[in-house]
């Protein structure tokens, strides 16, 4: 999460108490945000769009029943129900 450069700014800087605790979780905040940003912004294009995620969501439903079904196929096969 944190870059190698701001944990050795915060080593050194908790230590000689060249910097507070305010500090420290402000650079852990930059982080999060760093993090999170791309997450919102796929978010954001995912609500802008909900047809296309209907559509996604019924294909996988629709693979999943698929396999589903394979699966207890070979299950009553394997137990003698078929």
């Amino acid at each position: 999460m944190t870059t190698p450069a701001e944990i050795a700014t915060i080593e050194v800087g908790c230590r000689t108490a060249g910097i507070g605790c305010v500090d420290c979780k402000g650079i852990l905040a930059n982080s999060v945000e760093r993090i999170a940003r791309p997450i919102r912004e796929r978010a954001a294009e995912l609500e802008r769009n909900p047809d296309a995620v209907h559509a996604v969501i019924v294909d996988g439903a629709a693979r999943a029943g698929d396999i589903a079904n394979q699966n207890l196929d070979m299950i009553r096969k394997r137990v003698g129900l078929r």
